[in-house]
C-alpha cells in the first residue's frame, strides 16, 4: 500500500525541481532591471518634454528560460491529463477526481495560452491593459480551480 510520506514525496520533488531551476537561472543568467522609454512628447507651448518610461526585468536568455519553464509545466499538465484519463472509470467517488482535474487542466491551459498570447501581442506601451488582462487570466484560472474543488 502507498504510505502518506510517499504521496507527499512527489509534490515535494516537483517543488525542489522548481527551486533548482530558478536557482540555476538566477546564478547563470540573473535578471536585470532596465528602463524602457515608450514615448517622448514635446510641448512647445510649455517648453517641456514628457518621457514615458517603465522599468522591466530582463535577462540575456529570457526567452529560453521561459520556454524551458513553460515546457516543463506543460509536461506536468499532460501528466495530469494522463492520470485523469486513467482514473475516469474508478467507481469510488472519493478517488475519482478525473472531472475536476480535467476542468482545472482545461482552465489552466486556456487561460495560460490566452495570457501568453496577450503578453506577446499587446504593445509594451500599454502597461495597464497588459497588467489587467494577464492578471485577469491568472485570477480566473486560480478561482475556477478553487471553486471546482
Amino acid at each position: 500500500s502507498i504510505k502518506d510520506h510517499q504521496l507527499a514525496a512527489v509534490p515535494l520533488a516537483l517543488v525542489v525541481l522548481d527551486v533548482i531551476l530558478f536557482t540555476v537561472w538566477a546564478l547563470v543568467d540573473p535578471m536585470e532591471l532596465i528602463n524602457v522609454k515608450y514615448a517622448v512628447v514635446e510641448s512647445i507651448q510649455k517648453g517641456s518634454v514628457e518621457v514615458n518610461m517603465a522599468q522591466t526585468c530582463h535577462s540575456n536568455f529570457l526567452t529560453i528560460w521561459l520556454v524551458t519553464f513553460v515546457g516543463y509545466k506543460g509536461f506536468l499538465l499532460a501528466f495530469g491529463i494522463f492520470f485523469a484519463w486513467e482514473t475516469r472509470a474508478v467507481h469510488i467517488e472519493s478517488l475519482n477526481d478525473s472531472k475536476k482535474i480535467g476542468i482545472c487542466v482545461y482552465n489552466t491551459m486556456v487561460m495560460g495560452a490566452l495570457g501568453v498570447v496577450m503578453a506577446f501581442v499587446l504593445p509594451a506601451s500599454e502597461l495597464n491593459l497588459r497588467f489587467l488582462l494577464i492578471n485577469g487570466c491568472i485570477i480566473v484560472c486560480c478561482t475556477t480551480a478553487v471553486v471546482h474543488r
